[in-house]
């Protein structure tokens, strides 16, 4: 299952649920720290469509896109390695992306 990262509310399986992390890096640290396959997405960082949220005093959108750096510091080298993996549509890990 691919769920957003309001999903961390409950109790998702990680050997099930891939998470993406659009509300902020704080949720995709918690994704991988839970073990979930994470897609690190956050709005503050990445969302070109929302400029007035988005905006981070003297930066331009561009910049602050190619400037964020997805694999949190608050990650151990275990929990970086689980969110680079990616599950095939059987359920099964993948090819890892990094």
């Amino acid at each position: 299952m691919l769920a957003w990262d309001e999903i961390l509310e409950g109790n998702p399986n990680p050997e099930t649920t891939t998470v993406m992390a659009w509300t902020g890096v704080k949720a995709s640290i918690k994704a991988a720290q839970l073990g979930h396959p994470t897609i690190v997405c956050p709005i503050s960082h990445l969302y070109f469509s929302n400029p007035g949220y988005n905006r981070l005093k003297g930066i331009s959108s561009i910049e602050r896109v190619y400037s964020f750096e997805p694999a949190s510091e608050k990650l151990t080298p275990e929990e970086k390695r689980i969110s680079s993996e990616y599950k095939d549509a059987s359920g099964q890990n993948g090819q890892k992306t990094a």
